[in-house]
């Protein structure tokens, strides 16, 4: 719903009302090739090295976000500047440097088995991220994001 409203409607000039009717037949579509066997015959369709190549591109695209939300690539001339861990050290740097660190220790316990790799990873970056708070390493910024009406004004 976020992408529709602010992607479609405000971004793109599209009326609502046009939006939804847009979403409407989108849902047909899509029930009419679920009901009929034409949605099988596309997916067979498809040879599988490029099935293959289809999930390694969402799997890069989600680490891509992944590395984007823990600050470890940094918005500049283009999307894969990294972060400058000695310029931001105390702010997005540690930030950026705990995220590899739960990344580490988490691929380190999945890969020897251990249950529940991916919540102790978690619990042992959120700690380590309060430690380095406490002793005054971290910094907490203070700033906001602004909303998208309040950039266009």
């Amino acid at each position: 719903m976020p992408f529709f409203a602010f992607s479609v409607v405000l971004s793109m000039g599209i009326s609502w009302q046009f939006g939804m009717m847009a979403v409407f037949v989108e849902g047909i579509i899509f029930l009419l090739t679920t009901v009929l066997p034409v949605r099988e015959k596309f997916f067979n369709a498809i040879p599988p090295p490029l099935k293959t190549a289809i999930g390694v591109g969402i799997g890069f695209f989600i680490i891509h976000i992944g590395l984007q939300g823990a600050k470890v690539i940094v918005d500049g001339s283009c999307l894969t500047t990294l972060v400058s861990f000695r310029a931001a050290f105390r702010t997005s740097g540690l930030c950026a440097l705990l995220a590899l660190v739960g990344l580490f220790a988490t691929v380190v316990l999945y890969h020897r088995r251990a249950k529940g790799a991916i919540l102790i990873g978690i619990l042992l970056t959120w700690a380590l991220g309060m430690v380095c708070q406490a002793a005054g390493i971290y910094q907490v910024s203070t700033r906001t994001r602004r909303c998208i009406r309040c950039i266009r004004r």
